[in-house]
């Protein structure tokens, strides 16, 4: 299977993780690709994820898409830009005729490390933890 990863890397490493470990074809879209350890069969690489057509093109072929898009803790427009990154990936999707997804909203109880779920780390925003 292809599966396409989007960012906030240190959610999604251990699901990328596994995804190789099963032998399964990763794209990973970060911000700073630089910061993978290169393995078989991942690829990494960088788009605006506002521009729906350029992630089009980029997921084209891919089986499914696990999305963990965050425009930054400290965004002072956090929910108009997460809303406007959302839709984009969204747009993008049906343009790559992509059905298999998953949002990052799934992704809040997913273990960062042993014992610690993302939703639990003390970097997690208080006001965003109160809406999930």
């Amino acid at each position: 299977m292809r599966i396409g990863f989007w960012e906030q890397l240190a959610l999604l490493e251990q699901l990328l993780n596994e995804a190789l470990d099963r032998g399964h074809i990763v794209l990973a879209i970060v911000r700073n690709p630089e910061k993978l350890h290169p393995r078989d069969h991942l690829t990494a690489k960088t788009v605006d994820v506002y521009h729906s057509d350029a992630l089009a093109t980029l997921v084209q072929g891919y089986d499914a898409v696990i999305s963990a898009f965050n425009p930054g803790w400290s965004d002072p427009n956090i929910y108009d830009n997460q809303l406007r990154g959302t839709t984009s990936i969204i747009s993008a999707l049906k343009k790559a005729h992509i059905s298999a997804y998953c949002g990052s909203e799934a992704l809040a109880d997913l273990e960062v490390k042993p014992g610690v779920r993302v939703v639990d780390a003390p970097e997690f925003p208080h006001n965003i933890k109160q809406e999930l």
